[in-house]
């Protein structure tokens, strides 16, 4: 299967900088109503998705309420369910892999670069199209 076909392409996602804090990605993930939004490096490079739970979990583990939490950058809250990132050329496996774990599969080049995500949605759609 070619991804690339389902790719929605990097300036179209709405991510996150790795030097950002939570209050950034709460109120980015609250205006695009997502339960999680890729982080990425200050050069491009995907580094992890974080999720409204990993925050959630960092709240209750440190007895936190969000606006303490506030200027808290997102590099100390631990990822509780990691998102595998897919190169273009991932086979089968690692698809059928990620597609069946992941609502949305971050994508990067050979450099390790962000290019963008497929969603599981526009996966299945491919899909059945294809049969």
């Amino acid at each position: 299967m070619n991804l690339l076909s389902c790719l929605i392409p990097k300036a179209q996602v709405a991510t996150l900088e790795g030097g950002e804090t939570v209050r950034a990605a709460v109120q980015k993930m609250s205006y695009h109503h997502f339960t999680a939004i890729p982080v990425i490096g200050s050069e491009g490079h995907y580094l992890y998705s974080i999720s409204t739970g990993d925050i959630l979990f960092y709240l209750q583990e440190n007895d936190m309420t969000l606006k303490q939490m506030e200027d808290v950058p997102l590099e100390v809250i631990p990822i509780h369910r990691p998102l595998m990132a897919l190169s273009v050329d991932a086979g089968e496996g690692e698809i059928e892999s990620a597609l069946m774990n992941q609502n949305f599969i971050p994508m990067v080049d050979e450099r390790g670069i962000f290019i963008g995500i497929v969603t599981r949605k526009r996966l299945v759609e491919a899909l059945a199209k294809k049969e």
